[in-house]
């Protein structure tokens, strides 16, 4: 009996040890479940107002809106988009700079090149797309993602490469 005794302590002690180290290991540990959106990235975080596919969009609280019903086509080249045409293209995973000049701001049509190339319904149909869309009313530029937004007073804010950068190709988390 005296021999097992100090096998169950050096266990009991190594067992302790071990726990101790995944409890330290465990509280440095920054992930998270929420997945990409739940992801403290570049943009504003807004409420989720659902992708339902419906022809006729309601007037949303945020023009442009990140989220709400929309068509499921995008339109076949860049311009003054509707809200529901943003919102289809958002859910693919594009990434749109909304602006109020005509024509575009130079600087964001070399950040729409050189991240993405000029508009081609092809790649906004992947998701794959930085899209420039024409507001005459925006005060500031926005760079909206599916459920990001980012202002910006000027074309050459560098937050508006990193937003499109990390949230490009991102739409909502799967469902199902």
């Amino acid at each position: 009996m005296r021999r097992f005794l100090p096998i169950v302590l050096g266990t009991l002690i190594v067992l302790a040890g071990i726990g101790g180290l995944l409890l330290v290991f465990q509280s440095r540990d920054g992930g998270s479940i929420d997945g990409p959106q739940g992801d403290p990235g570049p943009g504003v975080l807004e409420v989720d107002l659902g992708r339902e596919h419906a022809p006729d969009t309601r007037k949303l609280s945020k023009s442009p809106p990140t989220t709400g019903p929309h068509p499921e086509e995008l339109p076949a080249r860049e311009g003054a988009w509707t809200d529901g045409e943003i919102i289809a293209a958002l859910e693919l995973g594009n990434v749109v700079l909304v602006h109020a000049s005509n024509p575009p701001p130079a600087k964001l049509v070399a950040l729409q090149k050189e991240l993405s190339g000029g508009y081609d319904s092809r790649l906004a149909e992947s998701g794959q797309a930085v899209i420039l869309v024409r507001r005459p009313e925006a005060e500031d530029i926005q760079a909206l993602a599916w459920r990001r937004r980012l202002r910006a007073q000027e074309p050459t804010d560098p937050n508006l490469r990193d937003f499109a950068e990390k949230w490009l190709g991102v739409g909502p988390p799967d469902d199902g």
